[in-house]
């Protein structure tokens, strides 16, 4: 069982935000989950995309990630039997958290095509007030 299975079964009040801290917080599938936010891509699309990810860790994420339902395995090319990655619905519910975390670190996460200029014109008009 990983870590965030057992906090996502963790008792208390605090337990969802435990668990969201064990999925989010750990290195890379904040970048796995935002990089399938575009759609599906196999294993070799994602490590490309990701560039300095091992393969080892990327399955070991990926698997994380199946566990607790966020990606599923899907077909990518009908008829080749080519295996890739998408997010579940659950999964796809955490991208306007990624989307936020865009916002507030401008050119720290790349953004996602479907949504560039809308985030462009955020990161323009950020600041920190204090």
């Amino acid at each position: 069982m990983t870590r965030a299975t057992a906090a996502r079964r963790g008792h208390g009040g605090e337990s969802g935000l435990l668990y969201a801290d064990e999925v989010l917080c750990r290195r890379w599938t904040a970048l796995i989950v935002a990089s399938l936010g575009d759609g599906p891509l196999r294993f070799s699309e994602l490590q490309e995309e990701l560039r300095t990810i091992s393969a080892r860790t990327l399955t070991s994420r990926l698997r994380e990630l199946e566990e607790i339902d966020l990606i599923d395995r899907v077909a990518v090319e009908v008829g080749s039997g080519a295996l890739g990655y998408q997010l579940t619905r659950q999964g796809r519910r955490l991208l306007p958290v990624i989307d936020e975390m865009r916002r507030l670190t401008p050119g720290l996460l790349p953004p996602r095509s479907g949504s560039a200029q809308n985030h462009r014109e955020h990161d323009l008009s950020f600041h920190i007030d204090r």
